[in-house]
C-alpha cells in the first residue's frame, strides 16, 4: 500500500513549513498481529527561501526510524515495537554546514533563529518518528478525540498542550484512508499548531 506522511510546522511570524513523505509498506501476519514493514520513495518539502539550505537537508534525509513496527490484532500501534530512537548518521554535520551557509550569505540573525530551531526538531523527528504514531492511526475513532495536559515553563510561567486526533476508515480496505493530528501549544494566551496528516491507498 502506499501511505503518505504530511507535516505542517509552524515558524516565528507567519512562515511555515510543509513537508511530505512517500512510502511503500507492506502488512506481514505475525500469529494474530500484523508487521508494517515499508521504504521511503520520495520526499518534499516547501517553506521560506531563506531557508533553503536547511530544506534540502530535510528533503534528503532519510527518516529510516519508521519502520518496522507492529499492529496488534485490532490494527492498533503497539508502543515500543518500533525502531528504538536513534540519531542519524551525517545529519548533525549536514545541519552544521547548512546552517554555516546561512550565516555565510548573510541571513538574518532571525533566519538564523529560524533555521537552528528546525534542525533542532529535524535532528528530533529523524531519530524519533517511529516511536511517536498515534495509537490507532490505522482504525481511528469514529469521533474526533482530543487530550490535554498543563506544561509549565521556565520562571514559573505555564500553558498547554492539545491534541486532536481524527481519520475515516476506507470502506474498501477497512483501514484508514486518512487521518489526521493536531498539537495546538498555547503559551501566554498566543497559541502555535503543528499539523500532522497520514492518507493510505492500495498502491
Amino acid at each position: 500500500m502506499a501511505l503518505t506522511y504530511r507535516v505542517r510546522r509552524p515558524l516565528p511570524g507567519e512562515a511555515r513549513i510543509d513537508t511530505r513523505r512517500d512510502y511503500e509498506i507492506r502488512f506481514e501476519p505475525v500469529g494474530r498481529a500484523w508487521r508494517v514493514q515499508g521504504r521511503q520513495v520520495s520526499s518534499a518539502i516547501d517553506g521560506p527561501p531563506e531557508l533553503a539550505p536547511l530544506a534540502e537537508v530535510w528533503r534528503k534525509t532519510e527518516l529510516a526510524g519508521l519502520f518496522p513496527f507492529m499492529l496488534d490484532e485490532g490494527g492498533r500501534v503497539i508502543a515500543g515495537s518500533g525502531p528504538l530512537p536513534a540519531p542519524v548518521p551525517g545529519l548533525a554535520d549536514a545541519i552544521d554546514i547548512a546552517l554555516a551557509m546561512l550565516r555565510d550569505s548573510g541571513s538574518s540573525e532571525a533566519t538564523i533563529a529560524d533555521a537552528h530551531q528546525f534542525g533542532l526538531w529535524l535532528q528530533r523527528a529523524a531519530g524519533e518518528i517511529g516511536s511517536s504514531l498515534p495509537p490507532n492511526l490505522f482504525v481511528p475513532p469514529a469521533l474526533p478525540e482530543r487530550a490535554s495536559r498543563a506544561i509549565e515553563l521556565p520562571g514559573g510561567g505555564s500553558g498547554t498542550i492539545e491534541v486532536r486526533f481524527e481519520g475515516m476508515l476506507s470502506p474498501d480496505t477497512g483501514l484508514m484512508c486518512e487521518a489526521r493530528r493536531e498539537v495546538v501549544t498555547t503559551v501566554e494566551g498566543s497559541a502555535q499548531s503543528m499539523v500532522e496528516a497520514w492518507s493510505l491507498a492500495r498502491s
